[in-house]
């Protein structure tokens, strides 16, 4: 039987995301491969890690990894950038010895399609492949563009998404590339946007593979060839995600068994009410905003406003 190493990182807020991503790619992949998942553990509590042993399949081991993530308690840190995010950089050095390569996936993506077909890349002298970045296309498209150049890219240089990373573990660890990354971070990380992201582009500058576009969703209608849906922006699970393909990913939850069957409506029904009391309110902060303000009207607006006030404690409630 074929065995491919993948790993996702991921700390209690994403646990359910980080699930789906592993749970997708072992439903997915050939018969007869088997998956090898590494998860980072970024704080999640036991009674979590025992609903992963409702979304086991034969083809799937996890093995759990503890790092020590003091490395990166100077580094830059964002909303979407964290201690956890950073971990991905110590993946070569933590798993076994004999592991050549491994996949590493961010928990906000579906594997929809055969998994192995990205395996069997050959990475020959490339330190990682990748998807090039769908909205970033180039070093040009950033906003700090020029941080980027002048760290010695140039402006049109492709510039990759590194939530999905096909790592070439051996040139990683011959060119102490985790060292690279903490000193780019501690010299100039204040300047990204996107921390990791960044410092990885300037560390692999024209020396990464290109994967075909063609087998990440992005918005269009899915084809065969398709084995990734990469959920940037607002995710699954979360209020305020609008993504065309949200509804794929409900059903790869109610068919896991992550939750009972009477544990998955409730918890549909809690993400409902969320979700319309999310886009209510941004509606109406957008009528205050166009309609009501400076208007004979703006009297009414203290009144209105408890009353969405006492609303949103109520659906909180019954959250």
């Amino acid at each position: 039987m074929k065995e491919i190493s993948i790993a996702v990182c991921f700390d209690e807020n994403y646990a359910l995301n980080g699930a789906m991503t592993l749970y997708s790619a072992a439903k997915n992949i050939e018969k007869n491969v088997k998956i090898k998942a590494y998860i980072i553990d970024g704080g999640i509590i036991e009674e979590t890690k025992k609903r992963f042993n409702k979304i086991l399949r034969k083809n799937l081991d996890i093995i759990w990894l503890e790092p020590d993530l003091s490395l990166f308690d100077n580094l830059p840190l964002s909303s979407w950038t964290t201690k956890v995010a950073h971990s991905r950089l110590l993946l070569p050095y933590i798993i076994n010895d004999d592991i050549k390569k491994i996949i590493y996936l961010d928990s906000d993506i579906l594997v929809i399609g055969n998994l192995l077909c990205l395996w069997e890349i050959p990475l020959n002298n490339y330190f990682l492949a990748a998807f090039q970045d769908i909205t970033y296309t180039n070093v040009n498209k950033k906003v700090n563009s020029q941080v980027l150049i002048d760290a010695g890219m140039d402006g049109l240089s492709p510039y990759f998404n590194s939530g999905f990373l096909i790592i070439n573990i051996y040139l990683w660890k011959k060119n102490d590339i985790l060292r690279k990354y903490i000193e780019i971070l501690k010299n100039i990380g204040n300047k990204f946007t996107h921390c990791n992201q960044d410092a990885m582009n300037i560390i692999f500058n024209n020396k990464w593979l290109k994967i075909r576009k063609e087998m990440q969703y992005g918005h269009k209608k899915i084809e065969k060839n398709i084995v990734l849906i990469h959920y940037t922006g607002k995710i699954p699970g979360f209020p305020g995600c609008s993504h065309p393909k949200e509804d794929l990913f409900y059903r790869y939850v109610y068919s896991s068994n992550w939750f009972s069957k009477s544990e998955y409506y409730l918890w549909r029904f809690k993400l409902l009410i969320i979700k319309d009391k999310y886009f209510l309110l941004q509606k109406i902060k957008l009528f205050f905003k166009n309609k009501i303000k400076g208007t004979k009207v703006e009297k009414y607006i203290v009144r209105y406003y408890k009353f969405m006030k006492k609303l949103g404690l109520l659906l909180n409630n019954v959250y």
